[in-house]
């Protein structure tokens, strides 16, 4: 046992199977990450039931091993614990993946077409031609418009989430057929207005869009619950074998739930643990008895439905202004290629304490998405679990002793694009909105 925390042993470990207490798995040979205060150093760890059983050297942990104990030789690699990520959309996006074309590699406005064309063609059956991440700065003008989806694709239903899923791309088959069905949603996805004041077809608030708004899951086809699960399921392990065991969702929707509670039962979460972040959209303020009912509902679903490797029912998600990209969030000072446009917030900040307020009858947390807005007065010191995220007005170094001060939690910094602003770093000098030092 002695030779255990030599180096040798990463070659050829050595154990007996006669431990007073043995466990269902033990890793030996590893440099653990604890994460304690104290910066405590480990070689060994023990886990039986699905919990850590002993963290240390090497010989304590024979105490552990028995006849059918798993053991594994680290052979020197890091044990850490599993990530924890505050700000993912796994489940919905990967839900979306089923039917989902990924415009991220396009470097064009030719890869976009050719990318959009070629999916059309292998997915005839499709209702809709549903794709994300196109980028703003390949863009002629740096926007796209109605005509050019319409030059790439005209005769079925076609919507382009934008890199950032802010922008919503349609072509003119799709924006009349979304005004038809649901007018209400429609005006709630801001559509953009030309110098007359008319619709382009154009949409700046589409991360809220929903294609289950506008056609049914039947339309996708009969197996398409079948494709979603599958393809949602990869995004799982592909999350977990990063390192990522934990996540928050952040912007759930009720549609949403019966698949995630459904694909939980199925086994889908066993390998993670999720916490579900209700959306409220600014719209939902303008109608205080619903939005309170909805938030009722959700507090309800999380005491009757979380479970150790499903919380929900505990946190909102809001919205304050806009995205940079297409120049919707809330400045100071203009945009630099637009001298007449700060942005413009969806609330002020009293008018949005009075509703976090109201909100708080459902006995909710925050997580607020805003450049620098002072959420963390609404409860005063009751917690600190209010988030400020995509702030990417706010250098994250300089102005952290201010956040604190108001119990908001900066994350998810996000870069500029274009027409950032230059705005002081720590150090005194300029840098470009949003973007790390």
């Amino acid at each position: 046992m002695s030779g255990w925390n030599s180096p040798g042993f990463y070659l050829k470990p050595r154990y007996r199977r006669n431990g007073s207490d043995p466990a269902d798995m033990v890793v030996l040979g590893a440099r653990v990450l604890t994460c304690d205060e104290a910066g405590t150093r480990a070689r060994a760890r023990a886990v039986k039931d699905g919990r850590f059983v002993y963290v240390g050297d090497n010989k304590g942990a024979a105490d552990f091993i028995g006849p059918d104990t798993r053991v594994i030789n680290a052979r020197g690699r890091m044990l850490a614990p599993g990530f924890i990520d505050a700000h993912v959309h796994i489940l919905w996006m990967g839900l979306l993946r089923a039917f989902l074309l990924d415009l991220y590699d396009c470097k064009s406005m030719d890869d976009v077409r050719r990318s959009v064309r070629a999916f059309a063609e292998e997915n005839p059956d499709l209702p809709l031609i549903f794709g994300i991440g196109w980028m703003y700065d390949y863009m002629p003008g740096n926007m796209p418009d109605v005509a050019m989806c319409d030059e790439i694709l005209e005769d079925r239903p076609v919507f382009l989430w934008s890199y950032e899923a802010t922008t919503g791309w349609p072509n003119r088959k799709m924006a009349d057929l979304m005004f038809e069905k649901d007018p209400s949603t429609w005006k709630h996805l801001v559509p953009e207005l030309d110098e007359d004041g008319k619709p382009t077809g154009m949409f700046l608030h589409a991360h809220s869009f929903d294609p289950f708004q506008f056609f049914s899951m039947e339309e996708f086809g009969p197996d398409i619950k079948s494709r979603m699960f599958e393809t949602l399921g990869k995004a799982i392990d592909g999350t977990v074998r990063a390192g990522v065991t934990a996540f928050d969702e952040l912007q759930v929707y009720k549609s949403l739930m019966p698949l995630v509670l459904e694909f939980r039962e199925a086994g889908g979460l066993d390998d993670v643990r999720a916490r579900g972040t209700f959306y409220v959209d600014p719209v939902d303020f303008e109608d205080q008895p619903k939005l309170r009912e909805t938030l009722l509902w959700w507090k309800k679903l999380g005491e009757m439905e979380s479970d150790e490797r499903l919380k929900l029912g505990e946190s909102l998600k809001l919205y304050i202004d806009g995205c940079f990209g297409n120049h919707t969030s809330f400045f100071l000072e203009p945009y630099l290629d637009e001298p007449d446009n700060r942005g413009e917030p969806f609330q002020l900040q009293d008018e949005h304490r009075l509703g976090a307020r109201r909100e708080d009858l459902a006995g909710e947390r925050h997580k607020v998405l805003h450049p620098g807005f002072r959420q963390g007065d609404v409860h005063g010191g009751r917690d600190r679990l209010h988030r400020g995220g995509q702030a990417r007005g706010l250098h994250p170094l300089a102005h952290q002793p201010a956040q604190n001060r108001i119990l908001v939690v900066p994350a998810h910094q996000q870069h500029g694009g274009r027409g950032a602003r230059r705005f002081p770093g720590p150090d005194g000098r300029g840098r470009k909105a949003g973007l790390h030092p």
